[in-house]
């Protein structure tokens, strides 16, 4: 019976103490100012998109609500997001916002549809 309660003991421990690396050594991304890593959410994100195919899919059907909607998750509230899609010259669009960032991706055509594509995702610093 000692024994027992000795090993239940040593169990409790151990998942403490896996807790405790859990808890301290987990990716805690809290970004508070408006720096490169923005950019680097943003690209990662878009990579993201891509590498599942999605990016692809919503690319050439020109809908940037559903980009926006995949990627806008992975910013904090105070930033916002924009997408553009353009095949050859893109028209700058005119943002209302205290500091912007542009990242750009370039996704190449399909069978059916050889047009390369630029994707542009304009990061928003608002107030």
């Amino acid at each position: 019976m000692k024994g027992l309660f000795r090993t239940f003991e040593v169990i409790i421990s151990i998942i403490i103490i896996m807790f405790a690396f859990i808890f301290f050594y987990t990716n805690q991304n809290i970004i508070v100012e408006f720096d490169g890593n923005y950019e680097k959410i943003g690209i990662e994100s878009l990579k993201t998109l891509d590498y599942g195919n999605q990016l692809h899919y919503y690319t050439l059907k020109n809908d940037t609500e559903s980009i926006r909607n995949l990627i806008l998750p992975n910013f904090p509230p105070i930033v916002d997001i924009f997408i553009q899609i353009c095949d050859i010259n893109c028209n700058v669009p005119t943002l209302n916002a205290k500091e912007t960032k542009s990242i750009h991706y370039f996704i190449s055509g399909s069978p059916n549809n050889i047009n390369n594509r630029e994707i542009i995702l304009f990061v928003l610093l608002n107030d």
